[in-house]
């Protein structure tokens, strides 16, 4: 990309480059077709059956015997084949590892759970929009009103220190806890007791 920039625009395409460490699986092994541990993100995305995964293992060119082994690791990896997560949920796990370390294991379990975030996050914008009122939301300067009881200025302040916190993680490219300080914020902070306060009002 850099080489293709240069010579068609003269200019670089990025100035900043984020190296991350080597993906493996989620016993730490390194990655292979003949351990049958290879995770294709999409079908982490659209989830593959465990048939799918071991016809896919059968029409590559694999030593027979490697096939055997790479069926019985798949088996045991994934005996009910590899849930639907979403394109978001495999984004945000991969954002959620520490890809300053040298190695990632990468577990599909974590896109599974994050598919759970995903739809908090789903759930909770569809109550807040439903409260809003029709029309489409326009979004506008935020200002105080002054009809804000303590409930209201705790979630803002909430709000805020997570702003703070996610702008010095971006900087200093620790992604892996703007993910966390997301988390927190989304469960614990506005879903679990933000949101469950002001249901009745």
């Amino acid at each position: 990309m850099v080489m293709m920039s240069l010579e068609l625009t003269g200019k670089l395409p990025f100035d900043t480059v984020m190296l991350h460490g080597l993906l493996r699986d989620a016993q730490g092994r390194k990655m292979s077709k003949s351990l049958g541990n290879v995770i294709d993100p999409m079908d982490v995305i659209d989830g593959r059956s465990l048939e799918d995964l071991e016809a896919r293992l059968c029409a590559g060119n694999l030593d027979p015997r490697e096939v055997a082994r790479a069926r019985e690791g798949q088996r045991l990896a994934y005996p009910e084949g590899i849930a639907r997560c979403g394109a978001d949920a495999l984004r945000i796990t991969l954002l959620a590892y520490n890809v300053k370390n040298l190695d990632i294991n990468f577990n599909v379990a974590h896109a599974e759970s994050n598919k759970r975030f995903c739809n908090k996050i789903w759930q909770s914008f569809k109550f807040i929009l439903s409260k809003i009122g029709d029309g489409p939301f326009q979004s506008t300067d935020f200002k105080l009103t002054g009809q804000e009881d303590s409930t209201d200025l705790w979630i803002l302040s909430q709000l805020s220190h997570m702003v703070h916190v996610c702008h010095a993680h971006f900087e200093a490219y620790d992604l892996h806890l703007v993910v966390e300080a997301l988390h927190q914020f989304w469960y614990r902070d506005l879903c679990d007791v933000y949101l469950e306060s002001v249901k009745p009002v």
